[in-house]
């Protein structure tokens, strides 16, 4: 439900509410953390999508070589985005 509303621009908040909840009950998923970064920078909130981001970077450190290649990718994309083109 988070991402229908995230990729539909529809209520935002109710996107946070809902991906939080998620990440709430599979806190360690990847994925599922990358995603409420996305959430989290759409509805402003630079510092938790940053937080979100680096936490779905380290579990890719973690992963397997597509997974890890593909979401340490995705999340130093945001990183930057959000950082202003640094990785810190």
């Amino acid at each position: 439900a988070a991402m229908f509303y995230y990729e539909n621009h529809l209520d935002i908040r109710k996107a946070v509410e809902y991906i939080d909840a998620a990440v709430a009950e599979s806190p360690r998923h990847i994925g599922m953390l990358h995603r409420q970064a996305l959430i989290h920078a759409e509805a402003g909130d630079t510092a938790g999508a940053l937080v979100a981001a680096r936490k779905s970077l380290a579990g890719a450190a973690q992963g397997g070589p597509e997974l890890r290649a593909e979401y340490t990718r995705l999340n130093e994309a945001l990183i930057a985005k959000l950082t202003g083109g640094s990785n810190k």
